[in-house]
């Protein structure tokens, strides 16, 4: 484990349960070393916390919180959310825990708190401080394409264009350092393997070619307006959400576009010919997907609000008298 991620500290109880043991036993093994009466409440710095924890071994895989990351944010944006990207600490434990039916706990992981769980992943999360909890900002590109910025409204639904899943992952997903193939026996995109023999490798981008996108967006965006945050944006590499709302679209239609002239352009040099399915339509979540998604959303909301933040919720004549009738 490396040392920045422990920089916060932990709680004498949260190293105790990383380690399996209890929080007298490491109250024991350290109230020597420091110069007040410790509880399984106290809190240890930075440095302490690294000493316990070196050479511990997670009793699950870490490198399984990436995936579940990224279900836990795309969850988010299916909401409908402009700000999905970003969430409080608390909200993405909860998420968490709902894509692992309830089993998901940080310690078993190897960390004491989603404090330092959130900074053991750079390459995806951005840690922002905040009160009366922390977030975390999803500062990469999901596994499947945004949507695109025309939209066909004919019709009951309203249907977007967008690449097709596999496919959108093998070019964007270069944080997992994962190879992608195209397998023309299924004709579809998927992780190299072993027993390969001369794989059709597919044009995953790296992290200097989403940074020439973005710095290409930006100088062609100066008509959109703001073109200040845009050039922070694509500066400091923050998530869709840090882009003005007017942009936003833009951007998602921008990267739709790259990605899909990376595989014509894949394809066509590899004499292969081009999915049909490339690009897909995608209708959008009805009304009643909708209702229940905002109100996963409350829930999540209260439940990281403090007392006093509960005290000053308002509800309308109408909601009191429904739930009275129940």
């Amino acid at each position: 484990m490396t040392q920045g991620p422990f920089e916060v500290g932990a709680r004498v109880s949260q190293i105790a349960k990383v380690l399996d043991r209890s929080a007298s036993e490491i109250i024991s093994d350290i109230q020597g070393d420091v110069g007040v009466v410790l509880t399984p409440d106290s809190w240890l710095g930075g440095d302490l916390a690294i000493r316990l924890l070196a050479g511990t071994k997670p009793r699950k895989d870490p490198g399984q919180l990436v995936d579940l990351f990224r279900s836990a944010f795309k969850l988010a944006r299916d909401t409908g959310k402009d700000d999905w990207e970003t969430m409080a600490l608390p909200v993405l434990k909860n998420r968490l825990r709902d894509l692992t039916a309830g089993d998901f706990d940080e310690s078993n992981y190897g960390f004491p708190n989603l404090a330092a769980m959130a900074r053991s992943y750079p390459a995806l999360l951005k840690v922002v401080p905040g009160k009366p909890h922390e977030s975390a900002q999803f500062v990469e590109p999901l596994d499947d394409a945004p949507a695109a910025a025309n939209v066909d409204q004919s019709g009951d639904e309203r249907i977007r264009m967008r690449v097709r899943s596999d496919l959108w992952r093998a070019v964007m997903d270069y944080a997992s350092g994962v190879d992608f193939v195209w397998d023309a026996t299924t004709g579809k995109a998927r992780e190299v393997s072993n027993s390969d023999i001369d794989p059709l490798v597919l044009p995953t981008i790296d992290a200097d070619i989403l940074g020439d996108w973005r710095r290409e967006f930006a100088a062609a965006a100066k008509g959109l307006g703001e073109a200040d945050i845009i050039n922070d944006w694509a500066t400091l590499r923050l998530g869709t959400g840090a882009l003005p709302a007017s942009a936003r679209g833009a951007w998602n239609a921008f990267l739709k576009d790259h990605v899909e002239e990376r595989l014509r352009t894949f394809f066509l040099s590899s004499g292969l010919p081009l999915p049909l399915d490339l690009m897909t339509d995608v209708p959008t979540a009805s009304a009643a997907t909708h209702a229940s998604s905002l109100r996963r959303l409350v829930h999540n909301l209260v439940d990281v609000m403090t007392e006093d933040e509960l005290r000053s919720i308002t509800f309308t004549a109408g909601v009191l008298a429904r739930v009275r009738g129940r």
